[in-house]
């Protein structure tokens, strides 16, 4: 053993791990440059309805009083609330202007997204490279972003980021906190049992269906812990689910809650709302599954788990039961959601709401592969050594995971993202001017009853909807206070007046 163990064998051994090394760094740039443009896009973000509300609040009220207000009269929503405030709280604060704060904030959090999918690729792999890691975390993060039901409240609108990716994020960590000590057996710390009751308790906070969520996924763990016969640490799931049910009740106690769901009038029919609400996931879910990314990632996910043998003796049942068990819990989530959006409302969930379904589906069914691919690890293995003679089955496998990675090319750049990018990429620019050059006429004019010109284009990736000809309803009303005037209208765009 000792005479294979020479220096020309370990300098070998060393150029062939840096060689690898740097083929999973390239292999990386496909989604990192995919992300790029994405976060990229920020820049051109500004501030829209209920943005101005909060803002001209928080100003005016200060960060507690104005939580305090919305509590009472709109919504139990403490965290978004808070959220929502931060630019505002910055400018006045800093002097920096409004829509600066905005798009820092907005930035913050996007990094803040991808440190906590690369947390949770560190805590799956703890034996892989670096290169690895990174690659796994960047290609998961481009896949759901990739697939976002609406683009621009996932990164680019405050309000949809705080109210849903927040706590999707936060659910999944939550999720593969459980699933990886249910299936190794080991016992959940003290550290991570206060870190995950801290994170039920801000995302029960967040909105009306993540709580249920989060408390069904504690019943979930226990259950699964008694069946593989692991301690059930009934101590520490009973602090997390605590912790929910506290946000839970917080956010369902608050008096504005009233208030908002008195607008409609036609909600609240259990039947009705369940037909529509199975209708409408079930077509949603259709083209979940139909984006270009969703595949080739999942097969991705596979090849990259038996590329390295985990040494572990945990049993493959125990793997097989918890891959089938994520994917339903996942659906029920999701199903969950849209059932509790249209029995509140009365309406189908809307596209803002249903990304945190997207971000828990995606990493769900990340988890279930991945479960999969350990429990039949050898047969896989095999496989690759029968088709491939002749070489070591996990640089094969490695081999399939970096093709694999740069099959994404085409899955992302023909995916709905993409193509949103695509088509309004001339607009980006455009709007951004026109966006800056009515935030200055306002800020500056000392009229108190403003006509503004109409945005001349209006991409989707960026803004839902411009301002409208009635100065009592919202967004112009949030505006006009906003800016300190009294009304704020639309006009048409010179170009549209000139055609006329």
């Amino acid at each position: 053993m000792h005479a294979l163990d020479t220096p020309e064998v370990r300098r070998r051994g060393l150029l062939a791990e840096r060689v690898w090394s740097g083929a999973w760094i390239v292999a990386s740039l496909v989604p990192a440059i995919f992300l790029l443009r994405l976060f990229a896009l920020t820049l051109y973000s500004v501030p829209e309805s209920d943005d101005f509300c909060f803002s001209f609040t928080n100003l005016q009220s200060g960060f507690f009083a104005t939580i305090g207000i919305f509590y009472q009269t709109v919504i139990g929503r403490i965290v978004p609330l808070a959220l929502m405030q931060v630019p505002a709280a910055i400018s006045g604060a800093t002097g920096i202007d409004y829509f600066i704060c905005y798009v820092a904030t907005l930035a913050v959090i996007q990094l803040l997204f991808a440190a906590a999918i690369i947390f949770l690729t560190f805590r799956w792999w703890p034996h892989r490279s670096i290169p690895q890691k990174v690659c796994f975390a960047l290609a998961l993060a481009a896949t759901i972003l990739s697939g976002a039901a609406g683009l621009g409240e996932m990164l680019y609108w405050l309000p949809g980021v705080a109210c849903y990716v927040v706590p999707g994020t936060i659910v999944v960590l939550v999720l593969a906190e459980f699933v990886r000590t249910a299936e190794n057996g080991k016992k959940i710390t003290l550290a991570s049992t206060c870190m995950l009751a801290m994170g039920c308790f801000v995302a029960s906070l967040c909105n009306e269906f993540t709580p249920p969520w989060l408390i069904g996924l504690v019943l979930g763990s226990l259950v699964v812990r008694r069946h593989f016969g692991h301690d059930l640490q009934i101590r520490e799931h009973a602090l997390v689910g605590c912790a929910a049910l506290i946000g839970f009740a917080v956010l369902l106690v608050a008096p504005g809650n009233a208030i908002r769901l008195a607008q409609f009038p036609i909600a609240r029919e259990v039947g009705h709302s369940a037909k529509e609400a199975l209708i409408y996931s079930i077509s949603v879910l259709g083209r979940f599954f139909a984006e270009p990314a969703i595949l080739p990632w999942l097969v991705f996910v596979l090849f990259f788990t038996v590329a390295q043998k985990e040494a572990d003796e945990v049993p493959s049942r125990n793997r097989r039961i918890l891959a089938a068990l994520i994917p339903v819990f996942c659906l029920a989530c999701g199903y969950l959601a849209y059932f509790t959006h249209q029995y509140a409302t009365g309406i189908r969930l809307v596209t803002r709401a249903q990304n945190e379904a997207v971000i828990l589906l995606a990493c769900g069914l990340t988890m279930s592969v991945m479960l999969l691919a350990r429990a039949y690890q050898d047969s896989i293995r095999r496989m690759i050594v029968a088709m491939v003679p002749g070489r070591r089955d996990s640089f094969i496998a490695s081999a399939i995971a970096i093709v694999l990675v740069a099959m994404l090319i085409p899955a992302l750049h023909y995916s709905k993202t993409s193509k949103l990018l695509r088509s309004e990429q001339n607009s980006f620019h455009t709007f951004w001017l026109e966006s800056m050059a009515r935030h200055a006429a306002l800020s500056l004019s000392t009229e108190e009853n403003l006509v503004v010109a109409k945005h001349s284009v209006l991409p989707m990736a960026l803004m839902a909807g411009d301002l409208t000809a009635d100065p009592t309803r919202l967004p112009n009303d949030c505006v006009a206070r906003f800016y300190h005037k009294k009304t704020i209208v639309i006009e048409p765009s010179t170009m549209a007046s000139a055609k006329r």
